[in-house]
């Protein structure tokens, strides 16, 4: 172990901290600085509420939840190629439940579209004419620098048509409205309709970005710990821009006049033969939405990558001499080390 790994060590998580201003709502935002291509847009009357889980919220009291008013629920299949070990058993209980139900995949750029859109699928089975269709969640961590803008959007496309062509329906593309203007470059997506996640005083008013001029679902917050009866964990806050009667047309309108394509049969794998490719780890991006007004989010308080490393070379270079002069030892110290 090197001085410079010693010394400064301590230091690079004084640099993070220095990076991470903006991601508390300080002056730092070089993303979402402006609402410059953002419309705000609030909801056409009625609201139906809704939530949406994943493994974070444990195991769920589904007869609750529908009994506290809550409509329709999304829960995550897979983020990547790692499955929700919670999955199975909240797909079947929300339908037990009386709830109108949806499945959503939390989207890595580092797989093929089709790759994690089988997944998904597989997971799901052929979903009932009365499910929502699936949904794209598409944010920070879904990005890896490994992949260009241009691939990024192709590998979305890819997974929007292969919804499209083993379901027969219209897939949900769940994003925050500062990170798709300018992360992806305010990618169109015809037809698409917008789940959006913007934690704003303005309850049901978010801001959205091209190419959308209207949202279909909003995620709007965070409630208290417990809130929501059957659920003991925080849980995200969903409503439908619309009524029940609404609701039920939307599902029934992301059907599709072509019919789906069955999912191909995995092939036999050779006995001995290569090992399947190795799945994301488990990761924390699912967690609980930041409340509204602050927090790191895909919403407006998030810094760039460019700005972040800036403030890591500042760091550095500022903080290099003292580590140097601090590191300094008599000759016999210095013979000792390895």
């Amino acid at each position: 172990m090197g001085w410079t790994t010693r010394a400064l060590g301590p230091l690079y998580g004084w640099a993070y901290l220095l990076g991470a201003v903006g991601c508390s709502g300080g002056p730092l935002e070089n993303v979402g600085e402006t609402d410059e291509a953002l419309i705000r847009t609030c909801e056409d009357g009625d609201v139906v509420q809704g939530i949406d889980v994943s493994k974070y919220q444990g195991a769920i009291d589904w007869a609750a939840v529908k009994a506290s008013g809550v409509t329709f629920a999304f829960a995550r299949t897979n983020d990547g190629s790692y499955v929700d070990p919670e999955f199975a058993t909240n797909w079947a209980n929300m339908k037990n439940a009386g709830l109108i139900r949806g499945p959503y995949q939390f989207f890595r750029n580092t797989r093929s579209g089709a790759e994690q859109a089988e997944i998904m699928l597989k997971l799901t089975g052929p979903l009932n004419d009365d499910d929502l269709p699936p949904v794209l969640d598409v944010e920070n961590a879904s990005l890896s620098d490994a992949t260009s803008l241009l691939e990024t959007q192709q590998i979305i496309g890819s997974w929007v048509s292969y919804i499209k062509e083993h379901t027969g329906r219209m897939p949900i593309v769940y994003t925050g409205p500062y990170f798709w203007r300018d992360q992806l470059n305010s990618f169109d997506m015809p037809g698409v309709p917008l789940w959006i996640a913007h934690y704003t005083n303005d309850k049901y008013c978010p801001l959205l970005p091209d190419p959308w001029k209207k949202w279909t679902f909003h995620q709007w917050g965070v409630t208290a710990k417990g809130s929501v009866a059957g659920i003991q964990a925080s849980i995200d806050r969903d409503v439908f821009n619309g009524t029940a009667d609404q609701l039920r047309a939307f599902v029934a309108d992301s059907h599709l006049v072509t019919k789906p394509t069955p999912l191909a049969p995995q092939p036999t794998r050779p006995e001995g033969g290569g090992k399947p490719r190795p799945a994301e780890a488990a990761s924390s991006t699912d967690a609980p939405a930041p409340p509204e007004g602050g927090g790191c989010s895909i919403g407006r308080e998030t810094p760039g990558l460019a700005s972040r490393s800036a403030w890591y070379l500042v760091a550095f270079l500022a903080l290099t001499p003292w580590a140097r002069k601090r590191n300094r030892k008599p000759a016999s110290f210095r013979s000792l080390e390895v």
